[in-house]
């Protein structure tokens, strides 16, 4: 939890002048670059604090320590704990900059969404967004504490995998704006259920209303309209209601979209009727602060997915969906039938373990097992323990990763489009050498 400011102003305010004069902030000693300001986090497994005499030799202005055994130089700055004062410095940071914040959570979609956004955005703004998947407890903080005095906005994605978490990132970036894209089964295990997720996703509401900012929202989800049915704040919303206040809807997907919204018809690189509130997210973000219609058009038909999400891959003898960046069972169920809807003569699906499930895992695996059973694919392989389980006799399943590698040497498959999805810890993206 994010202390008050009230208790640490003397020491913060000090702090803060300090971290003025580096230019920027990192919390491993192994990319210290000169002008740093080195955190020496405690982890479950390690004291940051000893790595500060190493930052300051590779160049570290400054050394913040919660350990007082390596005080001991007149850069290290001792602090009762190393992670609240990131946290508390990145609030006050946030404070000092222009910058509105637009705060982005939900259990799919929000790293594109964020994405598009912060390409939109870019087309008119001075635009900060979270880089890579910086988006917990300390990639909130380490993402405002990149924010200067030019920047007019900032597109901040808060993931969460225990209660009360996206309430904590909230006090920390205090948000202007705020979208959920979607709440689904997702890090089940930490929230304990799916009322769990319902609870601390809906605090990214309860922060940007009490402090009169604008949600955004997509009214074809129930979910959302109701959990907003309270709320008197802005509220706009993005859907395929005729009513909607950013109205669209999907034109065709062969396989990437083709979507209407607004009154334009838009041509993307992206794939999977799922990403379409992603899209629409953007646009209405884009409708509220009135960015150009030509300049909107560039920043969607130009954007490209990468790092393993909903990426279209051509090999020499098979076309692979590569969607293998992480997994749940709303993510899962909706590619699956996504990847059903295509018009393709041989689809195979290859489906690795879902992560953090705890208590549900069993029956989640097998429902996406038996969902399986009823969509019409060519083949289908299941990888992971879990998965393991509840293979049925129609279906390949393998325990490990390199067991389907192995088959793959002898078993090549040649002229079709396979999905692969699964958890990142499954390294499914090893198997493209050999499709």
């Amino acid at each position: 939890m994010v202390m008050d400011l009230c208790n640490w102003v003397m020491d913060l305010a000090e702090i803060y002048q300090k971290f003025l004069a580096c230019n920027h902030v990192v919390i491993d000693s192994r990319h210290i670059a000169p002008g740093a300001m080195f955190f020496g986090l405690q982890g479950a497994h390690f004291n940051g604090s000893r790595f500060a005499h190493h930052a300051l030799e590779k160049g570290a202005r400054y050394a913040v320590v919660d350990d007082p055994s390596y005080a001991d130089h007149p850069r290290c700055l001792w602090v009762e704990n190393s992670l609240q004062t990131l946290q508390q410095l990145a609030q006050w940071h946030r404070r000092q900059c222009n910058a509105k914040v637009l705060a982005i959570t939900g259990s799919n979609g929000k790293t594109t969404t964020k994405e598009l956004i912060h390409q939109i955005l870019g087309q008119r703004y001075t635009t900060l967004a979270t880089e890579k998947n910086y988006n917990n407890h300390i990639g909130v903080p380490l993402t405002l504490l990149q924010l200067t005095r030019n920047h007019q906005y900032a597109v901040v994605e808060m993931g969460a995998n225990h209660p009360g978490e996206i309430g904590a990132l909230c006090r920390v970036a205090e948000p202007d704006f705020g979208i959920i894209t979607n709440i689904g089964k997702a890090h089940l295990e930490g929230f304990g259920s799916f009322q769990g997720v319902v609870h601390t996703k809906k605090e990214l509401y309860d922060h940007v209303c009490a402090a009169n900012g604008v949600i955004f929202y997509n009214s074809d989800q129930q979910l959302l309209c109701d959990l907003l049915a309270d709320k008197n704040c802005l509220k706009y919303d993005y859907g395929t209601a005729p009513d909607a206040w950013c109205q669209g809807s999907i034109v065709d997907q062969s396989p990437f979209l083709t979507i209407k919204a607004n009154g334009m018809d838009l041509e993307t690189c992206l794939m999977g009727d799922y990403n379409f509130e992603n899209l629409m997210a953007g646009i209405c973000v884009a409708k509220y602060l009135n960015i150009p219609r030509d300049a909107l058009r560039e920043a969607i038909e130009n954007y490209v997915p990468d790092n393993n999400r909903s990426q279209l891959l051509h090999k020499a003898t098979n076309e692979i969906i590569l969607d293998a960046y992480n997994a749940n069972p709303t993510s899962m169920q909706a590619a699956l039938e996504n990847f059903s809807r295509l018009e393709r003569p041989c689809k195979v699906a290859i489906l690795g373990d879902m992560f953090e499930l705890g208590q549900y895992s069993q029956q989640e695996h097998h429902h996406i097992v038996r969902t399986v059973e009823q969509l019409a694919l060519d083949q289908t392989f299941l990888i992971g323990e879990a998965f393991y389980q509840h293979a049925s006799s129609g279906i390949k399943a393998f325990r490990q990763t390199q067991e389907l590698i192995h088959w793959l040497k002898d078993h090549p498959l040649t002229g079709c489009t396979i999905l692969i999805k699964g958890s990142r810890g499954m390294a499914l993206e090893r198997l493209i050498d050999y499709l």
